[in-house]
């Protein structure tokens, strides 16, 4: 049997698990919710903020922010510097594909965590089906993202 996912992982009742697990997943999550800030904020300090840009900024913002784990904290302070190198002369296509591949990246973390849980779980003498329905429906959000676009 894999080791458990963290100390005191078998101990903890339901409900204190459950925050565990939140709280693990919310910390994974801020790196994406600062990248879409930074994105955000760099477009909206320009003469002319591309507004389908900022747009799939806040949908990431706000299905990784608000969603299962969600780490949001409104009035992200991201820095009106571009985001990334290349950024400024990128077109809309290019700035989704970047934002896309890096939200990707990002999410391999949570997805780990998610694995190393399930198959902790699944290799219980008796796997909890209620934990791993929460787990694998966790999985999915992250795995295909919402409206299924971000495929990390």
């Amino acid at each position: 049997m894999p080791a458990p996912p963290w100390d005191d992982y078998d101990e903890q009742p339901r409900d204190e698990w459950a925050h565990s697990l939140e709280a693990e997943i919310r910390r994974r999550l801020v790196p994406i919710l600062e990248l879409a800030d930074r994105v955000v904020a760099y477009e909206n300090a320009q003469p002319k903020p591309r507004r389908r840009v900022i747009q799939r900024a806040n949908y990431i913002a706000l299905h990784f922010g608000f969603g299962p784990g969600g780490a949001h904290v409104p009035g992200g302070d991201g820095s009106p510097a571009p985001p990334w190198d290349g950024y400024e002369v990128s077109d809309l296509d290019a700035v989704t594909q970047q934002m896309v591949s890096r939200v990707g990246e990002l999410l391999t973390d949570v997805k780990t965590l998610l694995d190393e849980v399930i198959a902790y779980e699944q290799a219980r003498p008796e796997p909890r089906e209620n934990v791993l329905d929460q787990l694998f429906y966790l999985y999915n959000h992250f795995a295909l993202g919402g409206g299924g676009w971000v495929h990390p």
